[in-house]
């Protein structure tokens, strides 16, 4: 028995900026679930050591040292989980029994700052939409886990992926070929792990928001508590934005701002009032069918012509190759990765 085998880890899954964080935040409510925000430190290791019933201390010991090592993107890290360093170092180094990834993984969360208040917790989630590239390694690797997949309307989406620039190619067209990915991924897992993932729609999320969270309370076997007026998220929300700069606060307060209030639907519908003919034919074209299968309907009377064809194609193309770099990354050997690290910093220098 590990040492942490008396706590669950469950995981959300979904593409960003389809209700992920909100459905982390509202989760964060309740006094018995552990959900830190975004970090892919699990990435960096699970094809490394996932697959080995029992780790050697030497990997033990190299997951200690490089956890923090770890590069991410802006508020994709440990840094915002405001880690006892030191102690976990040392919980690592000396945690008993057999040693797996899914007990170093539940021994990181538990020594966030979330961790060490709700210590007594029994559940831990762990929230990161790149998961979902990852869905079929995810649920072999933790195969007592549950998983929360967030979809919504490809439209909506992009619309809020574009403000963001959260894709390699700002653009619609890229946003749905990613958005497609994604959600196929989804539908897939969900055909063959019908009892270990849940789908749920922001739409519902956001205008069904109560009778949503009984349902996910019951999926997750945990008590409906989600308390708006829980302090524990605030004050992680306060802890957080003090440890950044001004920019980065300012920019984490527009990207998060509203998760500690109760959602709704003020959102849902806006692409119709911002995407051009070409852009939606072209959407729909990309995410037509898998969006039906969620329930999203296509509108559209614009033919497809050469031009929107091509927008497509050239999509596709960079959508594969980032996809192709994305997965090459967390397959290769650490010292392939530090190479590729140490190159992209130049470059960030030189720029």
């Amino acid at each position: 028995m590990g040492h942490y085998s008396n706590k669950k880890i469950h995981f959300i899954v979904g593409l960003g900026r389809s209700g992920t964080t909100l459905m982390v935040s509202t989760l964060n409510r309740n006094p018995n679930v552990i959900a830190n925000p975004e970090s892919l430190f699990l990435l960096h290791f699970i094809y490394r050591f996932g697959g080995q019933k029992t780790l050697s201390p030497h990997k033990v010991k190299q997951f200690s040292e490089r956890i923090f090592d770890i590069k991410a993107g802006k508020f994709v890290g440990l840094r915002i989980w405001l880690m006892d360093k030191e102690n976990l170092k040392n919980t690592l180094i000396h945690l008993p029994g057999n040693i797996h990834l899914e007990e170093l993984t539940k021994c990181v969360h538990m020594h966030s700052f979330l961790g060490r208040k709700k210590e007594n917790a029994s559940v831990i989630i762990d929230k990161n939409p790149p998961y979902t590239k990852h869905l079929p390694k995810l649920l072999r690797e933790f195969p007592e886990s549950k998983f929360i997949a967030l979809v919504r309307d490809y439209r909506d989406n992009a619309i809020s992926r574009k403000t963001y620039q959260l894709d390699m190619v700002n653009d619609y067209v890229y946003h749905a070929v990613v958005w497609k990915n994604y959600n196929q991924t989804i539908l897939q897992a969900k055909a063959k792990h019908p009892d270990r993932l849940m789908v749920i729609r922001y739409e519902d999320f956001v205008c069904d928001f109560d009778r949503v969270m009984l349902e996910v309370a019951a999926f997750l076997d945990i008590k409906p508590e989600f308390p708006l007026s829980d302090r524990t998220q605030a004050e992680q929300f306060e802890q957080i934005t003090a440890h950044l700069n001004e920019e980065e606060k300012n920019y984490f307060i527009k990207m998060h701002g509203r998760i500690l209030e109760k959602p709704d639907g003020s959102k849902i519908g806006q692409w119709r009032g911002v995407l051009g003919k070409k852009e939606l034919a072209a959407m729909e074209r990309i995410c037509g069918k898998t969006g039906m299968s969620f329930g999203y309907s296509t509108e559209s009377k614009t033919k497809i012509n050469f031009r929107i064809r091509i927008s497509i194609a050239k999509a596709k193309f960079f959508h594969a190759i980032e996809n192709f770099v994305h997965h090459a990354f967390f397959r290769s050997p650490f010292f392939l990765r530090d190479f590729a690290g140490f190159i992209r910093r130049g470059f960030r220098k030189k720029s």
